[in-house]
């Protein structure tokens, strides 16, 4: 049985027309794995036209089996390379002639990448936390897909055929205060089946969770979400975690294993993207387990990260 959930169409995958808020973003942010090169990157473009003159915020990852890029950078809008697509010089997305394509073009890493979709754009969140579809996901899709091209991590490059699953985000996000805890936990284990999940405490105490299964192009939505997550001692970083997603009495179980991270600060907020491979019912696939701890809504400066890059550049895994 297919859910009925709100689609979005290609027009949507182009920029829209700013709000007066000056915490009015729009986003996109896209994670990819291919299990036979061993590299895998996570990447998010913000545009942000009310903060200092227009801004663009760029959280970027990559890896492969030695090393790990970081790139966690503001620049101005003027210096964007289309009114239509996302990003600058160094990092660009867009959707021209109906496939997304990502492009990094740094010293350090270098990727070129297009994207197949497996299932539409679909807004999976769930709606009623006013701190998370008012002020950090009004307008909101995901999809996941495979993706192929090519990617350079320091002096190697490779031929990348694996998965990928991204969103795109528009209106006002209040990244000052919106933001408590979050678990999303997204990715794909094969071309027939996708999955994917939120929960979210706001600063207000408020609590929603959710989650999703694409099997043959058929969305389930789940009734309810539970995320574990196996935490360092940071605090901060994590080795994997479980997710379960109920769907009546049935249980579904994805056991998710870290491969490596990057940690993400922006505004008052920080996050870690962690990329894992996952085990489902006999399969393997990968999955970003992406997360924050931020339950007394603090904001000094990170001073330790065990598993995460956390430095701009390359570093050595």
């Amino acid at each position: 049985m297919t859910d009925v959930l709100h689609q979005f169409t290609a027009e949507d995958e182009a920029r829209h027309p700013a709000g007066p808020d000056p915490w009015w973003q729009e986003s996109i942010a896209i994670h990819w794995f291919d299990p036979a090169a061993g590299a895998g990157g996570m990447h998010r473009i913000g545009h942000e036209p009310g903060q200092h003159g227009g801004e663009i915020a760029h959280q970027h990852g990559a890896f492969d089996r030695t090393q790990r890029w970081r790139h966690n950078v503001r620049s101005p809008m003027a210096g964007q390379r289309s009114e239509a697509w996302f990003g600058d010089v160094e990092a660009t997305w867009s959707a021209e002639s109906g496939t997304p394509r990502l492009r990094v073009d740094t010293p350090d890493c270098e990727l070129d990448l297009a994207v197949e979709n497996l299932y539409p754009l679909t807004d999976f969140f769930p709606r009623g936390n006013a701190s998370l579809t008012d002020e950090f996901a009004a307008h909101h899709y995901e999809s996941s897909g495979r993706i192929r091209g090519t990617a350079r991590v320091g002096a190697t490059t490779y031929d990348i055929d694996g998965f990928c699953h991204r969103d795109h985000s528009w209106g006002v996000r209040k990244w000052n205060g919106a933001l408590a805890v979050h678990r999303w936990v997204s990715g794909v284990i094969g071309p027939d089946l996708a999955f994917g999940s939120i929960v979210w405490l706001g600063p207000d105490g408020s609590f929603s969770r959710g989650g999703y299964v694409v099997e043959d192009g058929a969305v389930r939505v789940a009734d309810s979400a539970d995320v574990v997550t196996w935490l360092e001692a940071d605090g901060l970083t994590h080795r994997g975690g479980e997710l379960v997603l109920t769907f009546g009495d049935v249980d579904r179980r994805f056991v998710c294993t870290a491969l490596d991270g990057w940690l993400n600060v922006h505004h008052d907020v920080a996050w870690v993207d962690e990329l894992c491979t996952v085990e489902h019912e006999g399969r393997t696939g990968y999955c970003d387990f992406e997360i924050s701890n931020n339950a007394r809504m603090g904001s000094a400066p990170v001073h330790v990260s065990l598993r995460a890059a956390d430095t701009n550049g390359l570093t050595a895994r």
